[in-house]
């Protein structure tokens, strides 16, 4: 629970006005609540003796104002922690979607993109029990059931320790169900998660792939790959639910039978004269308000293992190794212009789980300005392999890349840009307009523009579109040359 709640400080020190509000507003709502069955009881003790009827129709009066106010906080406290889960879950989803696109090259090798879609989706808001029913409710909720605990339970030892102890009978009982499901809960928590995972990398890789699909008439294919993961998804959630709700079963058959323990003990209490009415019925209502707070405190414990689960899913992600953390100098390179590439026995090995596979044997060359070099080779030799290490989104295993004589590990992306271009074989084009595909968040100059178009022979193309460059592109760009465009790109940078 520490852990978690260490995990969370980030986003609550930057909502830390809005948490207090809650947190004002749960405390308002907790005193109008347990202040309920106080004033009946008074209301029974008046009438039980001598009273005045205008007395009587005071603290009836009293007792409706306050209901009215109550029920006015009762709505607006759980309106004020949805909004703050939504707005603690857009932070944390805008957090972890930053650290997911300053990654490197190796990061998306590690973890594919369906899976990064179910902890950027499900894992943060996919359900009840994520990271933003956490954010607010989850930790809000257990203070609101600490604190009607606290007061019920010393009212109620006031009027009768004897009956007090009674109320409470079954809650061991809780206690020992909650501890022997909670580590079957956070395990089928996480296998559950992985199997959505699993199923979003399998829909994201055939819907990426359409085109190859269709024209190879693998669809039957698809669809058997499809139904195993998806069978599995099934399966697990099935699983998880089963001792999910067996839980939460158990556990409010428990409370409710405090309930019937509180009814027979305190009429009989009540006939030999222990307890008035009043002391009664303060009990039965208290002891129905206890019981959602009890199971609150059970199930926020077990249900933050869950979360817990979650939150490592993300801080796997954060913790990944990236070297373009490290700290650069600006302008390390000097000189203005690109004068040499040097590899200096240049190995990289892509980890595995068995073992090492070997991309890039010990390779050595300098590339002078102006020259051309074509590198030739078998497929798996290793040629894309260089190209992205030249373009750092890999880091080599072993030996040296220089820049100007300046080691490649010390240049920052941004400036490398400013030297090296990389036109990938596999182009991406955005589902967006073509001037924005270009552009991708910078500011150039029509003749700019038009100068790049020209080099990238792509004027040809987009005359063929009625809007011209504000024409907006199918899927990943289908209508136009993805190459082109990445050589569009480069020439303008």
């Amino acid at each position: 629970m520490y852990n978690l709640l260490l995990w969370f400080m980030r986003f609550w020190r930057n909502n830390a006005k809005q948490m207090t509000i809650v947190l004002i507003l749960t405390v308002i709502t907790i005193g109008l609540k347990t202040g309920f069955p106080i004033m009946l009881k008074l209301i029974v003790d008046q009438m039980q003796g001598k009273f005045e009827l205008s007395s009587i129709h005071s603290a009836i009066w009293l007792y409706f104002i306050v209901g009215i106010i109550h029920e006015l906080f009762s709505r607006v406290l759980p309106l004020s922690r949805a909004r703050m889960n939504f707005r603690i879950a857009e932070q944390v989803r805008t957090f972890y979607y930053n650290i997911f696109t300053r990654k490197g090259f190796q990061f998306f090798q590690n973890f594919r993109t369906g899976d990064l879609l179910t902890r950027l989706t499900d894992d943060i808001d996919g359900a009840h029990d994520r990271i933003s029913w956490f954010g607010c409710s989850g930790v809000m909720r257990p203070i609101e059931a600490i604190l009607i605990l606290g007061f019920s339970l010393s009212v109620m030892t006031y009027y009768s320790w004897e009956l007090t102890l009674w109320s409470f009978f079954p809650l061991p009982f809780l206690v020992i169900i909650l501890s022997q499901a909670q580590d079957r809960l956070v395990k089928y928590a996480e296998a559950k998660q992985k199997a959505v995972s699993q199923c979003n990398n399998l829909l994201e890789t055939c819907l990426s792939g359409i085109r190859v699909v269709k024209s190879t008439q693998s669809e039957a294919d698809q669809l058997f790959k499809y139904q195993q993961v998806l069978d599995e998804r099934v399966k697990r959630e099935k699983e998880f639910l089963k001792i999910n709700q067996l839980v939460h079963l158990f556990s409010m058959l428990t409370n409710h039978i405090g309930t019937i323990i509180v009814v027979i003990v305190g009429s009989y209490f009540t006939i030999s004269k222990k307890i008035d009415l009043g002391t009664f019925l303060l009990f039965v209502m208290y002891l129905e308000r206890l019981v959602e707070p009890i199971w609150t405190l059970c199930w926020s414990w077990a249900s933050s293992k869950q979360i817990m689960k979650y939150a490592e899913r993300l801080t796997e992600t954060e913790q990944q190794e990236d070297f373009e953390y490290f700290p650069f100098k600006t302008n390390i390179l000097k000189s203005s212009i690109f004068e040499t590439l040097t590899f200096q026995d240049v190995m990289f090995e892509y980890p595995s789980t068995d073992s090492t596979t070997i991309a890039l044997k010990p390779t050595s060359f300098t590339l002078q300005k102006g020259e051309i070099m074509a590198v030739v080779g078998e497929v798996g030799a290793g040629k894309t392999t260089l190209l992205e290490l030249v373009a750092k989104n890999l880091q080599p295993t072993n030996g040296k890349i220089l820049l100007n004589g300046v080691d490649l590990s010390r240049v920052s992306s941004l400036e490398l840009s400013d030297y090296l271009g990389y036109v990938k074989q596999e182009s991406v084009l955005f589902s967006e307009t073509i001037i924005q595909n270009i552009k991708l968040g910078d500011e150039f100059t029509d003749s700019e523009i038009n100068t790049a178009l020209e080099t990238a022979q792509l004027l040809p193309e987009i005359v063929r579109f009625d809007n011209g460059l504000e024409s907006r592109l199918g899927q990943k760009g289908i209508s136009l040359s993805g190459v082109k465009s990445s050589v569009c790109r480069l020439q303008e940078r």
